[in-house]
């Protein structure tokens, strides 16, 4: 009996023995993963520490970057804002010295009035007006030239370009043909800034050679544009021959002889489709327009009035224009004044 019982104590001795193996295997395994993880985790941590010192570095760096580039700007801010205001002492005495020029000029008691014009307030501007704006003598825009290449630098480099062309010509011969190149070449623009000169008083905003394309897709450059009128412009009867206040026009320029005029008249017409976006357009005409026979007038009114930009026949003739240029030519000098 003792026996026996001995042998059951054995057997159970024994399996709780097998057990305590098969769990000290098992949590010897669970610890061997556990340090695997710890290792990991370990080097996790100290890979992430690195990178946290990498990123402290950088930042540091990044700070010291962004100071001295701070440093940099500043330093340039205050450069720039010391040749601003040497330029604009410059500029307020080069402009108070243009103004003296002028004020001396011959030219300035033709057109100072002129200059100074503004629309009446609320009173519609007819083509009429437009016409006595236009009345001007050779004398009145030799004024307006000169006065606009006091202030127009590229146009003033071109004129004085033909000036010295004209002064180093040898015989009338040369001399003729200088004249003739400023005839065709720099007038038409004198010409147009003559135009921009009348009509900008009664806009808010003025541009010229604005690019518009065409349904045939090329393009044309409006001569002029005029936006936000300071008052009404009605230049005829008809639809599309006014605008309100606010509103805008578009206009051409063609200043030339009457051939000229006639040979443009395709050309007048397809710049006429540049104006669709704006309440209304003319083309103005120089008056040579009147020695074109009486049919060539009218098949050309017909054509532009068609084209929806009219012609309003009001600048003076080119014979004009050009001795104005001629004159200016002859007697404009560059004012001395230290011009930014």
């Amino acid at each position: 009996m003792q026996e026996e019982d001995s042998v059951t104590r054995r057997d159970e001795v024994e399996s709780a023995l097998a057990d305590a193996h098969g769990s000290l295997s098992s949590a010897e395994a669970d610890l061997a993963g556990l340090e695997k993880d710890h290792a990991a985790a370990v080097a996790e941590r100290e890979q992430l520490e690195q990178r946290v010192d990498l990123l402290r570095e950088a930042v540091k760096q990044l700070e010291e970057l962004m100071r001295s580039f701070r440093e940099e700007a500043d330093q340039r801010i205050a450069t720039v804002e010391s040749q601003r205001t040497v330029l604009e002492s410059r500029l307020a005495n080069a402009k108070a010295a243009l103004e003296a020029y002028w004020i001396l000029s011959p030219h300035a008691r033709h057109c100072d009035g002129w200059l100074s014009w503004s629309p009446p307030s609320r009173t519609p501007i007819t083509s009429a007006d437009l016409s006595d704006r236009f009345n001007l003598s050779v004398a009145s825009m030799s004024g307006i030239i000169t006065r606009t290449l006091l202030h127009d630098r590229p146009l003033r480099d071109r004129l004085l370009g033909h000036q010295q062309e004209y002064r180093e010509a040898r015989g009338p011969v040369e001399k003729g043909a200088a004249i003739r190149k400023l005839q065709s070449s720099f007038a038409g623009e004198a010409g147009e800034r003559i135009v921009q000169a009348a009509l900008s008083p009664l806009a808010e905003k003025t541009s010229s050679s604005v690019r518009k394309d065409l349904s045939t897709g090329s393009y044309t450059k409006v001569d002029g544009t005029y936006e936000g009128l300071k008052v009404p412009l009605v230049l005829g009867r008809g639809e599309g021959m006014g605008a309100p206040e606010k509103g805008s026009f578009a206009n051409e320029v063609k200043w030339g002889r009457a051939e000229y005029i006639w040979d443009q008249r395709d050309h007048m017409a397809t710049q006429a489709e540049g104006h669709q976006h704006y309440d209304t357009s003319v083309t103005l005409c120089s008056r040579n327009f009147h020695d074109l026979p009486a049919d060539r007038q009218q098949a050309l009114r017909d054509k532009l009035r068609e084209a929806e930009s009219p012609l309003l026949v009001i600048l003076p003739r080119k014979e004009e224009l050009d001795q104005a240029c001629i004159d200016v030519m002859m007697n404009f000098s560059v004012p001395e004044v230290d011009v930014p």
